[in-house]
């Protein structure tokens, strides 16, 4: 569900979806004209929830958002757990467990995914690009070491270089926490206690500033 519970919003996206003819009555029951309820409407919505997110906060949760329901261990090299912390503090991820028991995290409400996912946001996806690309590179198979590049982050990447081309703006870099390029995760500097389970690491990992 979009709203994530939020009686509020349930309204705001039932609104918004009437006026757009997303949303029609037919014979006494309101049905969908097609496959997403998300119009340019709900964007201040959206936006309203993003308020006073710093620049690094956001490219994380635009990354969350293109990448889906992810594990915190396969988060390492992307968002860091400082900053999954942070995210949770404000109620914007989503905590639950798989069948495997392992800790997973995904952008909320959901109505944020259509949001980072429209081709009208500002800033670029060319940012996430190059980051998610530096990871897989360092995580590229070689000699002696079997990690690899999932096939659904290679999707996700495909996608990203497919929207940057697309002629999406830049976000001002305002933090310098927030490269634009880079190996490291996107983290913050930071003193809070780590709540999330992390895994060790060697010294050459590419993972998590804590």
């Amino acid at each position: 569900m979009k709203s994530a519970g939020n009686p509020r919003l349930v309204v705001r996206i039932a609104q918004s979806g009437v006026l757009n003819k997303l949303l029609t009555l037919c014979e006494g029951e309101w049905r969908m004209t097609g496959h997403t309820l998300w119009n340019e409407d709900l964007r201040g919505t959206a936006e309203a929830l993003l308020q006073g997110l710093e620049p690094d906060e956001l490219l994380a949760l635009d990354a969350l958002s293109m990448l889906g329901t992810r594990s915190v261990a396969s988060l390492h090299s992307i968002v860091a757990t400082t900053m999954l912390d942070r995210l949770e503090g404000r109620g914007l991820v989503a905590v639950s467990e798989n069948i495997d028991g392992e800790l997973c995290v995904a952008s909320n409400p959901p109505l944020l995914v259509d949001y980072f996912r429209d081709n009208h946001v500002l800033y670029s996806r060319r940012v996430l690009v190059k980051r998610i690309e530096n990871v897989a590179e360092a995580l590229a198979p070689a000699p002696g070491n079997g990690r690899f590049m999932t096939p659904s982050v290679a999707a996700a990447v495909g996608q990203l270089r497919e929207e940057s081309g697309a002629g999406a703006r830049w976000l001002p870099v305002t933090s310098k926490n927030s490269c634009a390029c880079g190996r490291k995760p996107i983290t913050n500097s930071g003193r809070r206690t780590q709540a999330w389970p992390t895994r060790p690491r060697s010294s050459s990992s590419t993972g998590a500033v804590p």
